[in-house]
């Protein structure tokens, strides 16, 4: 799998692979402190957004993660991030997750088509097998709208992260696998003309 920095362009939005030229973008969309209560990073400022900005933009290369700033097209403000995480090339699969968008953006078409150019590009791109979600268990707003993209739910990890407030969080594993592909693209696709 070979990661590259092209956007993903869609309808609504386009997913840019973060680099320091988003800094002010994300500094201003992160505000809203509700955005960071379920995620185990905080880019409420622009050194927090600064530091994980330039630590993030440079793991491409490595062949180990893609974070991306979430530009609406309209207007072409930053109204959030998103990121494929734990990439797995041997086996083929890796992670969406680390998604946040400002609640005025929240329930519009944003999350929707994100995951969808996201999927996309990692199922007929990417070539994956798999691509898994791993879910804080009482962010309920999330788990809701990883089951509205079709996503299967496969367990729960027990203790999987200490959040940055010390709890120890237990997380919902989801995923899609490529012969899902087709069926949850379909539906993705029928979500997003009802929101045009």
């Amino acid at each position: 799998m070979k990661f590259d920095q092209s956007f993903l362009n869609g309808r609504y939005i386009t997913l840019e692979p973060l680099t320091i030229a988003h800094l002010e973008g994300i500094s201003s969309a992160g505000k809203e402190s509700s955005i960071w209560d379920y995620l185990t990073f905080l880019l409420d400022s622009r050194s927090s957004a600064s530091a994980f900005i330039r630590y993030v933009s440079g793991l491409p290369e490595k062949g180990k993660d893609q974070a991306y700033a979430i530009r609406l097209n309209e207007t072409e403000e930053i109204v959030g991030g998103s990121g494929y995480w734990h990439i797995d090339h041997q086996h083929r699969k890796l992670e969406i997750g680390g998604s946040w968008i400002p609640p005025k953006h929240q329930r519009s078409a944003v999350n929707t088509e994100a995951k969808y150019l996201m999927l996309r590009n990692a199922f007929d791109n990417l070539g994956c097998n798999r691509v898994g979600f791993n879910i804080d268990a009482l962010n309920e707003k999330s788990l809701r709208a990883v089951e509205r993209i079709g996503a299967q739910r496969e367990g729960i990890s027990r203790s999987d992260m200490q959040m940055r407030d010390g709890r120890i969080r237990d997380s919902v594993i989801y995923s899609i696998v490529n012969s899902e592909w087709p069926a949850v693209a379909s539906h993705l696709e029928s979500l997003l003309t009802k929101l045009a």
